[in-house]
């Protein structure tokens, strides 16, 4: 315990020193020094917390541990030593490439590598030298391309704040509906797009990009605040209203102060949180599970409630189902589709419903997709508490929802 780093499982930097000491005053027959250290390791803490640079420096220690004979120590915060001692230049430098190789494989991990082996010559410090100086040589080249990719970045988010300043970008609503009076319970905010001749773009041409550009952030968070300021004006004008749930993505969620975010647009608003609900994918498989819980708790003690949307649409969300207090579950689309026809699918889904209501007898669960009257009554007779789907209405804007669902007591269908 005393030569090791507790919390990545390799040596510490006080026992590197000690064989450090021990290597220069007995030369091996062939050393090989290595140098790793993580790429933007304090960006990684700033922006999603010491929970997320924990985990990834874990990933690295433990990758070390895997593929190095030699002894692996943590000298610094972020950086990493290998000394491989009396292995042939062509073993090193099979473990190096092994090593980088499974470093790729990381998802959200990057290292700059410097390494150094010699069969004649030995001199532990000079070799530290050497392969520090190429790690930094590897670090600078990195920095190069971040660089680039920055400013590729903050090109896009620039032209991305300008589409939602010129309202190219609208929430539509779509309303969720109590299976057992048929009356309205709430509605999900759904983001649309707006090309330059005023027409609706798919989704699926503009959320994916998002995604993976990191930008989808401020899509989510200008869904959140249009929610507030439509439930703002509703309680402004005396309608009823209702729950909102608004989808947040994972690079969302690992935002620093998320949760104070959110909370800071609700009061913008004079929201209270307890009105909005936050959906949250079966992609939070991706994200490490402290980080989950301390989401989950957080945004409970703000007031919001919780939903894991797309329900059954993966392997990871039963995990997930059990391990955090969800409010809400929603069965995705997928499940919903057969459920007439499929003797299966129906007892998949009347299985769900049960898991659901054995996990907490107080979560609410939503059938998704709910096209057909057969697949309604299903849904009624498995004990579902809400159905959403072009059943009871599309996606529709603002105002028109407000005139088919919230002037009457009871809401009409919409087609």
């Amino acid at each position: 315990m005393r030569r090791t780093d507790m919390l990545t499982g390799v040596f510490n930097r006080s026992y590197y020193e000690e064989v450090a000491e021990s290597i220069a005053n007995d030369l091996p027959e062939t050393l090989g020094v290595t140098v790793i250290n993580i790429n933007e390791m304090k960006r990684i803490n700033d922006q999603y917390g010491s929970v997320f640079g924990d985990a990834i420096l874990k990933e690295v220690g433990k990758s070390l541990l895997e593929v190095f004979e030699g002894h692996c120590f943590r000298i610094d915060g972020d950086e990493f030593v290998v000394l491989s001692i009396n292995q042939t230049k062509a073993e090193f430098e099979q473990a190096l490439k092994t090593f980088k190789e499974k470093i790729k494989a990381i998802k959200n991990v990057s290292t700059a590598v410097g390494s150094s082996w010699k069969s004649t010559g030995l001199d532990m410090h000079k070799q530290f030298m050497t392969a520090n100086k190429k790690m930094k040589e590897v670090k600078d080249t990195y920095h190069t391309h971040l660089h680039s990719i920055d400013r590729k970045y903050f090109k896009a988010a620039k032209k991305l704040l300008q589409e939602i300043h010129k309202r190219m970008f609208t929430v539509y609503l779509q309303p969720k509906i109590n299976l057992s009076d048929e009356k309205l319970n709430g509605a999900e905010a759904l983001v649309r797009k707006l090309n330059g001749k005023g027409n609706l773009v798919p989704p699926i041409d503009f959320i994916p990009e998002l995604e993976q550009n990191g930008l989808i952030c401020f899509v989510d968070f200008f869904v959140l605040e249009t929610v507030c300021e439509y439930i703002h004006n509703w309680q402004k004008h005396g309608k009823k209203f209702i729950k909102v749930s608004v989808n947040m993505s994972r690079t969302t969620l690992r935002k620093k102060n998320v949760v104070q975010k959110a909370v800071a647009i609700c009061s913008k608003y004079q929201i209270e949180p307890q009105m909005i609900e936050i959906e949250i994918t079966e992609s939070i498989g991706g994200l490490e599970k402290k980080l989950i819980t301390r989401l989950m708790d957080d945004f409970h003690a703000a007031g919001f409630s919780i939903a894991l949307d797309d329900f059954g649409s993966g392997f990871s969300n039963i995990a997930a189902l059990a391990e955090n207090d969800f409010d809400v579950v929603k069965f995705d689309k997928s499940l919903i589709d057969t459920i007439f026809e499929n003797d299966k699918s129906r007892t998949v889904i009347q299985q769900a419903i049960n898991l659901c209501n054995a996990v907490n007898k107080n979560i609410e669960t939503v059938g998704e997709g709910v096209e057909t009257e057969q697949q309604l009554q299903i849904l009624k007779e498995y004990g579902c508490d809400i159905g959403q789907g072009y059943l009871f209405s599309r996606p529709i804007p603002e105002e028109k929802f407000l005139k088919y669902f919230l002037t009457g007591e009871n809401g009409e269908k919409c087609d």
